[in-house]
């Protein structure tokens, strides 16, 4: 299933059907880096193969910015759902995060919630230094949505 279903989705859309409800959203960067498909990479990438199979793992790393609802939420299911292990990042959407991880763990996946303010430099360097700790290798990829919501303007 595409990205642009998923994200159509009722779930990934914050339960009323409508992309992003009546908020304004102002994404700071879309998509920084987008990985193919596990296998295409490993089938395509022996470098990427080989330091996966000295880290004893069969599975790549993303993390994903701003992934507790929305969009973000859609990419870290769908990344999951292609065999990523996944990294969700979130500023103060705990619950939001923790609902993506256990969706993710309960459909056979592995995926970690992360809480850092991607706007704040420290917190980034200290977000990627769990990261490592928590999966015990570095990630393959970053999907940076993060992004500042605004009010629509009232007229």
């Amino acid at each position: 299933m595409g990205l642009s279903r998923i994200a159509s989705r009722k779930s990934a859309c914050g339960g009323n059907g409508r992309f992003l409800g009546r908020r304004l959203m102002w994404f700071i960067c879309w998509v920084v880096v987008v990985c193919p498909s596990p296998s295409f990479a490993f089938a395509t990438s022996p470098r990427m193969s080989m330091s996966a199979a000295a880290a004893g793992t069969t599975k790549p790393l993303v993390v994903v910015t701003g992934g507790a609802r929305g969009i973000g939420r859609a990419t870290c299911l769908l990344l999951a759902s292609r065999g990523y292990d996944v990294a969700v990042n979130y500023q103060s959407n705990a619950e939001g995060a923790q609902s993506v991880v256990t969706d993710i763990e309960s459909a056979g996946g592995h995926a970690r919630a992360f809480q850092a303010d991607v706007s704040e430099e420290s917190q980034v360097t200290q977000l990627f230094d769990d990261v490592v700790k928590a999966f015990g290798r570095a990630p393959n990829g970053l999907v940076n949505n993060a992004g500042i919501m605004e009010p629509w303007l009232n007229d």
